[in-house]
């Protein structure tokens, strides 16, 4: 009943907020639509965006400077509707939801707060954010897989796929605006805070598949702001500020490439972090106050003439330097066009009016603000505001898509990567690998329902305090190796939240215990090199409380059935006139499919991977040579005449997932 209530109550709260008082954005009061003419002033230019920037007030013009994280979860809240009342911001984000009708009905309400002040509004959200589980509170968004799964699958086509279904995801739930990917690379510190929400360490990658979701945002209407130029928020430690190493000669090649290659597909905004930038600008201002960075290399040298957003404004590295409004004025100065807020009310008041007040002092001219004002707003108009409310119940169809799903579960599939493999304990196999024991830090109960259903007999041993309290303790040990006396085989899943020692000194007590010992790594896998005493690691890229749909792929792969993959060669394939050459499929196949999306060590660099036996994964193959087709594992062949001719190897997983690679065969006299 109260839930029932809550939405009508926020929406005549707000209207009362766009109508209670007098608009500061329309101040004589009759019009309500943005495209409609100013109504006794024939001076004012026609064009809504210039007629806009002449008749209102500068408290009016700073406040479109603002996008802001709004407070409620299922709605505006109280505090929401008051900054509304006061300042209504050129923008809004949506921190978190819990399934996407709920998502739809709050766009709705925020779309009747646009329509009663005449102004159209940017309303975004980061969907991997809005999504993201706890532990608390579950989630009915379909799990998406992380950017370091992305890379690890590394398929263009599936890239875009993903690209696709997620923009039409967000403008399915009324979103313009999308917050992200980010398109910092992968840390090479060694004590860095794991992040998986990265597209790993090859600049290069990270460009082509920022532009491929550039791409599909567009297609869909929705506005793309990659994050965190100008990169280096990954090197970060503990809760000190993320510091950018990479010297300036360097930058345009490595951390700032993927950003320059999205400005020169035509992104239309660009998000600048608060990382420390001390290579870059002299008094080590952050990014996002910083004229170098945000003038300098991203106007002027990158040439970016879309919506700078700085920020956010009020986290904890700018606030233990700045006051919030100072570090907001800061930011426009420097050349930023929106102040980004992980928080509403009280600090973006007092940043619009501190702004504001700086301008009528001449400390900030009115051409400055009229000028990111002109870009906002132009961007705005632009953008198709729906004019029908969003359906609730089409926006909650939209997750449960079939092809959204199997998308999804794909890229977790094709991204789980095989890094060491002694002794070939993997795949599993049922007179080699039984007895088994399941244990763990998570995913234990899943991964021992999903194995026990494929061979016998399983077991297993959960570790319950370590998702609690981020290690494991010694008496857990104790335990462990006291109750699984006997089992031929151990699977272990370890994840990134839980401190790497304690994992390393588990891993060290099990060896003794059983014959093989296999560990299943989830999250980033910067410390699973570490994990030495294992015969087998496997790694996939997953939040430790989204597990679901990945221990599902994960049981595929260890039993074998993994998605494949076709090595590329290295060099051509040359033959003379008469010479018979066996083509063997296995010698070519992989599987599993995933590779490193971030270096390791020496020995575990980006794009390495370990393979297994691929036959338990492949339900067909089929080889072309030049129109002649052959079902075989191996075709031995023969060519009679000199010239080049294709060779195409088709192979279909025990998903129906087909692999299809060709090769030239030049074949000469001599």
């Amino acid at each position: 009943m109260i839930a029932s209530l809550r939405m009508p109550f926020m929406l005549a709260l707000l209207c009362l907020a766009a109508h209670g008082q007098p608009s500061a954005f329309l101040p004589e009061g009759d019009a309500t639509d943005w495209e409609r003419a100013a109504p006794a002033d024939e001076s004012l230019p026609e064009n809504p965006v210039e007629r806009f920037i002449i008749s209102q007030p500068i408290p009016a013009k700073v406040a479109q400077l603002m996008l802001v994280t709004l407070e409620g979860v299922t709605g505006p809240s109280v505090n929401d509707a008051a900054l509304f009342k006061t300042c209504l911001p050129g923008g809004v984000a949506l921190p978190h939801a819990f399934k996407p009708g709920t998502v739809a009905a709050y766009v709705n309400t925020l779309r009747e707060v646009e329509r009663a002040s005449g102004v159209p509004m940017l309303i975004g959200a980061d969907l991997y954010q809005l999504t993201r589980a706890t532990r608390t509170t579950p989630t009915s968004f379909i799990q998406l897989p992380s950017l370091l799964s992305i890379t690890a699958a590394g398929e263009d086509a599936t890239t875009r796929r993903l690209g696709r279904f997620m923009a039409e995801h967000a403008r399915g739930m009324g979103f313009n605006l999308h917050l992200g990917p980010p398109l910092t690379l992968a840390s090479t510190l060694d004590n860095a805070v794991s992040s998986i929400q990265t597209f790993g360490s090859d600049p290069r990658f990270a460009a082509e598949a920022g532009v491929l979701f550039l791409e599909a945002f567009n297609e869909a209407g929705v506005v793309m702001m990659p994050l965190g130029y100008p990169g280096g928020d990954a090197n970060r430690t503990g809760r000190s500020a993320a510091v950018l190493t990479t010297p300036r000669p360097a930058l345009a090649a490595s951390d700032a490439l993927p950003y320059n290659e999205l400005v020169r597909c035509g992104a239309r905004m660009m998000h600048v972090g608060n990382t420390l930038v001390p290579t870059l600008d002299m008094e080590n201002r952050p990014a996002s106050l910083s004229p170098v960075v945000i003038k300098e290399l991203l106007r002027d040298q990158a040439g970016f003439e879309g919506i700078i957003v700085a920020g956010p404004m009020d986290d904890d590295i700018i606030q233990s330097r700045y006051d919030t409004s100072e570090a907001a004025a800061r930011a426009i100065l420097a050349g930023a066009d929106m102040a980004f807020w992980n928080n509403s009310l009280l600090p973006v008041m007092r940043s619009v009016e501190r702004i504001s007040r700086l301008v009528e002092q001449g400390a900030i001219t009115e051409a400055r603000i009229n000028e990111s004002l002109r870009r906002i707003l132009t961007l705005k108009q632009e953008l198709v505001i729906p004019e029908k409310a969003v359906a609730e119940r089409q926006a909650q169809q939209i997750s449960r898509q079939k092809e959204l799903i199997k998308e999804c579960l794909q890229i977790e599939r094709r991204a789980i990567t095989l890094i060491k493999n002694n002794g070939n304990v993997l795949p599993l196999r049922k007179k080699d690998s039984a007895p088994l024991v399941v244990t763990g830090v998570t995913g234990v109960e899943e991964l021992y329902e999903l194995l026990g259903k494929q061979m016998k007999p399983v077991s297993r041993q959960r570790i319950t305090t370590a998702r609690h309290i981020g290690e494991i303790q010694r008496f857990e040990i104790e335990r462990l190796t006291r109750n699984i006396s006997g089992a031929r085989t151990l699977v272990c899943v370890l994840t990134d939240s839980v401190r790497v020692e304690t994992q390393i000194e588990l891993m060290r007590a099990l060896k003794g215990t059983t014959q093989n010992l296999v560990a299943v790594y989830l999250g980033n896998p910067r410390n699973a090199a570490r994990l030495a005493d294992a015969d087998a690691i496997l790694l996939a890229y997953c939040e430790p409380v989204m597990i679901t749909q990945t221990m599902n792929a994960m049981a595929d792969v260890l039993m074998g059935k993994g998605p494949v993959s076709i090595l590329p060669l290295t060099g051509e394939i040359r033959l003379r006139v008469g010479e018979t050459r066996s083509f063997n499929a296995y010698e070519i196949v992989r599987a599993p499919s995933g590779r490193l999306p971030i270096t390791l060590s020496k020995e575990f660099p980006a794009g390495s991977f370990a393979r297994y036996n691929p036959e338990e994964a492949i339900k067909r193959i089929e080889w072309d040579f030049a129109g002649k087709s052959i079902r075989k594992e191996a075709v031995d062949h023969t060519f009679d005449t000199p010239g080049t001719y294709p060779v195409t190897l088709t192979v279909t997983d025990t998903h129906k997932d087909v692999q299809t690679r060709t090769f030239n065969v030049i074949v000469s006299d001599n």
